[in-house]
């Protein structure tokens, strides 16, 4: 190593330690919180015993000791609440904004924390690299250093990444970051420990997440936990964003971003703990899930303050992760090698669901969609670091340095964790097939983690779909009800409608048990009834291809006041297979009537569904002799480990001629309109005549318009041949019009098809068919 090296790496360790500390009485060892600075906001700490107490609402839980205490931030003019809801406290620090003051320059600034990564970036260039992977609100850089012997280069080698101050005030978690990286680099070539794990790792460390609420809160001297996103609609900043990631993506609805299990979580735009708009709706949390989508991530350490623990996955259930005895296992070695800051004992490792349940937090958002989705292993880590917001200077280098020491041992076991856990098999990809001719032809798919070592494929095949209106008159077969229930108190057509389950801190939801295929064109439509408490409970519209992560249509708060019509377009998944849910979830602060819903469209119903193997152990499977007809095929793995997975997307087919027998097979084309008219085609593209073809045509909708229904009988299609039916009287209308066909022939495959559209109609002009 080069002298110019040693000493610019001697500057930097210089600059990491040499800042101004007052002189903090040991008397008052917790730092200060909250945004508000017209009241003073005191530190109280509540016993808690076996269970939580009753709190006061609207009140930021700092940190909390389950079965022993929690510490809560209150106004101080509404510390009276505690008595009046008899609850014993004891004060730890009367004012909070005063001591945040006092304590502001044992940390360093953002610009200093820049700096310093630019220096280690700059000297260390062969084994360090620095950039940003994201831009905040407030036009910042959220820096990321990457430390390997050949930064930026994919070698196959074990991941491993860092982070800190996802909440602005927790100082100590940038320290630590910046310890860790300085150790990484000014040991490289000196502790061969070191100097191995650089060689054979690639680390990512980002020491401050939240750039824009570190400013605000450290430089700016004004207390913060969120971002500084601004929602004009509420006049209020800022987003959790350890709230913000996209749920736990094992399939439970409790563990589903937006879900709220306990006062650690909200909806309300002005809570501290407020889950945002939508999942990963925070550039802060974008630009942390692009390193866990891009890289091959072994494991992570987000690090928070307070509360010297360590703690893994699940935070919103006590129950286990399928790869708890690993994972506790290696959370218990980090926490017996940090010291605690008294110096008697080490950190306390326990799973993240303790006294509180958290959902969109950054440990159950890794391990879940790196297990369940991705498939492979990222064993996550939240460590709250030291036992205070704030240490002062003299207990700050040894919490970097006992924490310093777990993160090494997490790099080093990051080899084991990648090399042996098995994953789950993730769905298979089938190939595209093209329209096939004589009735054989072979289903193929590629595997997406190979490693996995899938030791056999199950192949489905399903076939005569149908795309229907679900009017909630038939019964609930078509949803996997959790919560929801049918119900006969309102309802848009019929007699009945879907309605959410009611209660606080509640989740219920609806989802489509077969998943639809989606066409160019389709769209999601269904009728709804809602009172919901404005902002703090909603419903939410999502659709998912696997039934694991979920993509949010629209979220739904407020009343309707009366039933209203919803519409999405699902362009955006053309050529996928989406489970389709609604969601409704409350907080614990009271509810109203809840949400309704009926006329769902489209609902895919399967005429027959088989398997055609479960034994099937190359990745291909080949199809011998079928008969003329649409066929979709969906394959799942199995290994010895996690068993049979998730299925794969569906994947169509037409056999155009087929092989064994001859069918009709009917085709809806496109609707078209003429004054006061809707005409459809229906071609047979079989390979026998259709005899007696059963064809309805229907328009409804738009305002002072009829429901106009052609039906007729057409005695024969031959092969190859087009008929046109066209609705019967004048339709005149104004507004928004549902068209709708249908036609049936019994030796047809599939015996009945359907299509639907929308257009518009003003007077007798009909227009703008979205086919």
């Amino acid at each position: 190593m080069n002298i110019s090296r040693k000493i610019t790496g001697i500057f930097v360790c210089l600059l990491m330690v040499t800042v101004a500390y007052p002189s903090i009485g040991a008397g008052s060892p917790f730092g200060g919180l909250f945004d508000d600075l017209t009241p003073r906001h005191t530190l109280v700490r509540v016993t808690t015993g076996s269970g939580v107490p009753v709190l006061p609402k609207n009140i930021e839980i700092a940190s909390d000791n389950p079965g022993a205490w929690v510490d809560v931030i209150i106004p101080s003019d509404r510390l009276h609440e505690f008595s009046e809801l008899n609850v014993p406290y004891s004060v730890l620090i009367e004012d909070l904004e005063a001591y945040d003051t006092m304590m502001a320059g044992s940390y360093h600034t953002l610009a200093q924390i820049q700096t310093i990564l630019q220096g280690i970036a700059t000297n260390y260039s062969d084994i360090a690299t620095l950039y940003s992977i994201g831009t905040t609100y407030e036009g910042r850089s959220i820096w990321c250093l990457e430390i390997s012997d050949h930064p930026g280069v994919d070698e196959g080698e074990p991941g491993v990444f860092y982070m800190g101050v996802h909440h602005a005030r927790e100082w100590p978690a940038a320290e630590i970051c910046l310890h860790i990286a300085n150790n990484l680099t000014s040991l490289y070539g000196v502790n061969s420990t070191i100097t191995d794990l650089v060689n054979n790792r690639r680390i990512w460390i980002v020491p401050v997440t939240n750039p824009d609420g570190y400013y605000y809160c450290h430089d700016q001297g004004i207390d913060w936990r969120k971002n500084r996103d601004y929602f004009p609609q509420y006049g209020s900043y800022g987003v959790d964003t350890n709230r913000n990631y996209n749920g736990s993506c094992d399939g439970n609805i409790l563990g589903s971003w937006g879900s709220i299990p306990s006062w650690a979580n909200s909806h309300d735009p002005n809570n501290e703990c407020y889950c945002g708009p939508g999942p990963t709706s925070e550039a802060e949390n974008q630009a942390v899930t692009s390193i866990f989508l891009e890289n091959n991530i072994s494991a992570t350490i987000t690090y928070h303050t307070y509360g010297e623990t360590v703690m893994w996955p699940w935070g919103y259930t006590g129950t286990q992760t399928p790869d708890n005895t690993y994972l506790s296992s290696v959370g218990q070695q980090i926490a017996q090698r940090i010291n605690v800051q008294s110096g008697s004992g080490t950190y306390d490792p326990h799973q993240s669901y303790g006294l509180y349940a958290t959902v969109g937090d950054t440990i159950d958002y890794v391990y879940g969609y790196s297990h369940f989705v991705q498939g492979r292993a990222t064993f996550a880590y939240c460590i709250e670091a030291c036992n205070e917001f704030h240490p002062a200077a003299n207990y700050l280098n040894q919490i970097c340095k006992e924490n310093c020491d777990g993160a090494i041992y997490l790099l080093q076991e990051a080899q084991n964790i990648r090399d042996t856990v098995v994953p789950r098999v993730i769905p298979p990809v089938i190939s595209t097939m093209l329209n096939d001719t004589d009735g054989n032809y072979r289903v193929s798919w590629t595997l997406q983690n190979p490693n996995a070592n899938p030791d056999y494929f199950q192949l489905s095949e399903m076939k005569n779909l149908t795309l229907a209106t679900d009017d909630a008159e038939s019964g609930s077969a078509f949803w996997k009800l959790e919560g929801f229930t049918l119900s006969t108190s309102r309802y848009h057509s019929g007699t009945q409608s879907f309605k959410s389950h009611t209660a606080d801190y509640d989740v219920s939801s609806m989802t489509t048990r077969t998943p639809v295929p989606i066409t160019t064109g389709m769209t999601l439509s269904f009728w709804c009834w809602y009172a919901i408490q404005q902002n703090y409970d909603y419903t939410y519209v999502e659709v998912s291809e696997n039934g694991r992560n979920y993509h949010l249509l629209d979220s739904l708060t407020g009343s309707s006041g009366n039933w209203v019509h919803k519409e999405y377009s699902l362009d955006n998944f053309t050529g996928k297979s989406l489970f389709i849910r609604f969601r409704y979830a409350t907080d614990g602060y009271g509810h109203q009537e809840g949400f309704y819903v009926d006329d769902i469209s489209p609902i895919g119903i399967f005429g027959s569904t088989s398997i055609l193997s479960s034994t099937i152990t190359n990745t291909y499977y080949d199809i011998i002799d079928k008969p003329l007809g649409t066929y979709y095929y969906s394959v799942r793995g199995h290994n010895t480990v996690r068993g049979w997975c998730d299925n794969s997307t569906l994947r169509i087919i037409n056999v155009t001629q087929g092989g064994g027998s001859t069918n009709p097979a009917l085709i809806l084309g496109n609707f078209t309109a003429s004054p006061g008219k809707v005409s459809m085609t229906v071609k047979n593209i079989g390979d026998a005549n259709a005899t007696s073809v059963s064809v309805t045509l229907r328009v409804t909708g738009g305002l002072f318009g009829r429901v106009n229904v052609e039906t007729t009988k057409i005695l024969r299609i031959g092969i190859g041949q087009e008929k046109t039916v066209t609705t019967d009287g004048f339709i005149v209308g104004l507004g928004k019009i549902t068209l709708s066909a249908s036609a049936s022939c019994t030796e047809a495959v599939p015996p009945n098809v359907t299509k639907n559209a929308t257009g518009k109609i003003l007077l007798f002009f009909i227009y703008g068919i979205q086919n």
